[in-house]
């Protein structure tokens, strides 16, 4: 759409153009002669609203480049409900271990010890693993609800259990002698 203007200087009148997104355009009409709206990578949704004061609703507002939603890969929800599984077990076992850690203790009635750590170590190796293991189950939840690979989160969970048990024996076993 154009109109003409008042005459220029030099005598020629001019001819202006409304900008795009001042106006909208209904269904049936031609595109405005120049750049259309989808050539400025913008979909009619996000064209001005057809009234000066309405707000822009949500669904028009949503920017052009928004991701389309993921497909759910159901090889990565069972693979991680498995993992989740083995994880659960980890931590279930290094429990059980550290409860042998209270044997460090044995040597104690020969040696000084220090029971304040034996009692820290036994409680990092008794405790930690679950620790882990419930922010490996809330970290792999969140990432199977954005539809985000999850199957390495358990994984990495099962490394870091073995790895605060190691911990604890090591922090217990440092407080003998």
């Amino acid at each position: 759409m154009s109109r003409v203007s008042e005459p220029r200087p030099d005598g020629e009148p001019g001819v202006y153009t409304l900008p795009e997104g001042s106006f909208r355009m209904s269904e049936g009409a031609a595109a405005p002669v120049g750049r259309s709206v989808a050539e400025e990578g913008r979909t009619a949704a996000h064209a001005a609203p057809e009234e000066p004061g309405r707000p822009v609703s949500d669904a028009e507002a949503v920017p052009p480049t928004s991701d389309p939603p993921r497909r759910r890969r159901v090889w990565d929800l069972v693979l991680t409900l498995l993992l989740l599984l083995v994880a659960t077990g980890a931590a279930g076992l290094s429990s059980v271990l550290a409860l042998y850690i209270v044997l460090l203790s044995d040597g104690c009635s020969t040696v000084n010890c220090d029971y304040g750590q034996l009692n820290l170590g036994l409680w990092i190796a008794l405790s930690g693993p679950w620790a882990v293991w419930a922010v490996a189950v809330v970290v792999s939840i969140a990432l199977l609800v954005r539809r985000r690979l999850a199957f390495w989160m358990p994984i990495v969970g099962v490394a870091a259990i073995v790895g605060v048990w190691f911990l604890g024996a090591w922090v217990a076993a440092s407080g003998v002698g």
